[in-house]
């Protein structure tokens, strides 16, 4: 008897996204000098921003972000922001877009102006965005699909980062909380390798410590301690599977104390050690790798 061929199945995802219609606009790479504040940009469509060298601070109206190699930034349109480079070499790739079915697409994303996701696109990633862009100024036949594939692949990435923290969406904010909300988290990022404190926090905003604790249970459910906490175990859960630092290296860029109270809040939140992840992950690459 023939065999019957099984069809794979189409993930929630997938569907999704394959009912959006995207056209797209411009795809290309931008290269700046150091110390040069890029000219203020006011969007009609979205944009996608993925830094591949040096160091950016991205500031809208509201909230200012810090982005370094291998973060996405994320602009909705109609949303003014003005950017600064620091490093001598910085440049970024951009994609610009349009989606016909907008609603669904802000839906799906719980969008409101800006999402910044850190260390998103790994080294490999970002090598083949270069090469698109160089595939681009070629006009390679099918060189559309291919941005609108890179396009689906992108998104795919954010939706599957933004599922694995959903607390950590960075959204616009909207009234006086989640303005606050927004400038402390943002406070927290940029001062990943300190002892921060919720003390420290309220004092550099001029706010209570109970407030603070209170603007953070009711909008994420989570105490600011618990939210330090978790961000800093899953920025370090990015870095064991995309660098090849230390455990104790990424334990210390973190701001955990030491390599033992990092790998113990590991533990306790994944169910394994950081060394232990790491030796998984290795092992689940190589297998992938053909042997001669």
């Amino acid at each position: 008897m023939r065999k019957k061929l099984q069809s794979l199945p189409i993930d929630a995802v997938s569907a999704r996204l394959r009912s959006f219609h995207f056209r797209l606009l411009n795809y290309g790479l931008l290269h700046y000098d150091s110390n040069k504040k890029l000219q203020d940009s006011f969007l009609s469509h979205y944009r996608i921003c993925v830094v591949i060298s040096g160091e950016f601070r991205i500031a809208t109206s509201n909230c200012s972000y810090s982005l370094n190699p291998g973060d996405l930034f994320f602009l909705a349109p109609n949303v003014l922001y003005s950017a600064f480079s620091y490093q001598p070499v910085n440049c970024f790739l951009y994609l610009d877009f349009t989606v016909d079915e907008e609603a669904d697409f802000v839906e799906l994303l719980r969008l409101r102006d800006v999402i910044h996701l850190s260390k998103l696109i790994d080294q490999r990633q970002q090598s083949n965005l270069i090469h698109l862009d160089q595939t681009v100024k070629n006009h390679y036949p099918g060189t559309y699909l291919m941005v609108e594939c890179m396009l689906i692949r992108i998104l795919i990435v954010m939706l599957n980062r933004l599922q694995e923290e959903p607390t950590f969406l960075v959204h616009h904010a909207q009234n006086a909380k989640e303005k606050l909300l927004a400038a402390c988290t943002d406070y927290i990022e940029n001062h990943l390798t300190e002892p921060i404190t919720v003390r420290q926090i309220a004092a550099h905003f001029n706010y209570s410590e109970n407030y603070i604790y209170k603007i953070f249970q009711e909008t994420l459910h989570l105490s600011c301690r618990d939210y330090i906490l978790e961000y800093r175990l899953n920025q370090a859960l990015q870095d064991l599977k995309s660098s090849a630092l230390s455990i104790s290296e990424i334990a210390a860029r973190n701001g955990f104390s030491s390599v033992y109270h990092f790998s113990g809040s590991f533990k306790k939140k994944f169910g394994v050690s950081p060394t232990y992840f790491r030796g998984r992950s290795f092992q689940s690459v190589k297998k992938r790798i053909p042997e001669n």
